[in-house]
């Protein structure tokens, strides 16, 4: 039996020389994989804080390594998935569609590089679906952070936000937002955060990620 509310998180299996390759000429590739297993424990224990303060279902969708590899690292209570589809639209897509077909009622998925995200803004984010049909958080690169969509636009909403969409530029929260307007969404915006994908993003980090 799943809960009503379906957090996501995408991430990786830190293995070093696929992982934050933008950062691997900065960090090298033991560093840059560290960096990754950092953040994304980061982003767990926050989604945790939240499963136990409220109802929320908590799945991991990975590349790179095995079911067993991301038990070991992360725990088995945590449900995981591999990621599948040809792109990073198609992956969200499918992740969506899962949480639709298991009856989730309220749907967030978020990435794994925004330190950022805490306890406070998941529940936000949450909660503004209640009141919205779809919730979105920009990134400072033009992309975005987190997307939450309620059942309500669910399934028919996913192909102009994932299959559109011209990824891995500074459009995409842009040409998002404009596909939920055409549809005349509402949709409740999150604040601006910066991402960590590149040498220049390094400054913002706390230090015991860089530690």
């Amino acid at each position: 039996m799943y809960a009503p509310r379906r957090l996501i998180l995408f991430t990786r299996f830190p293995q070093p020389g696929t992982t934050k390759t933008r950062l691997i000429p900065q960090l090298g590739p033991h560093g840059a994989a560290e960096l990754q297993r950092k953040m994304t424990e980061l982003m767990i224990q926050q989604a945790l804080l939240l499963h136990s303060d409220q109802a929320t279902d908590i799945f991991i969708y990975y590349e790179g390594g095995t079911v067993r590899q991301m038990e070991q690292w992360l725990g088995k209570e945590l449900r995981y998935v591999k990621q599948h589809g040809k792109d990073i639209g198609m992956r969200m897509y499918n992740a969506f569609m899962d949480g639709y077909t298991d009856g989730a009622e309220h749907i967030i998925l978020i990435g794994s590089d925004i330190p950022a995200i805490d306890t406070p803004l998941l529940k936000k984010a949450f909660s503004d679906l209640t009141s919205h049909t779809a919730v979105i958080g920009p990134s400072t690169d033009g992309g975005y952070y987190l997307i939450g969509i309620h059942r309500q636009a669910l399934p028919w909403l996913l192909s102009s936000l994932f299959t559109d969409i011209t990824w891995s530029t500074s459009k995409v929260c842009k040409q998002t937002i404009a596909a939920l307007k055409k549809h005349h969404i509402t949709f409740a915006p999150l604040p601006l955060l910066r991402d960590i994908d590149r040498p220049d993003d390094l400054d913002t980090l706390p230090s015991e990620l860089l530690e």
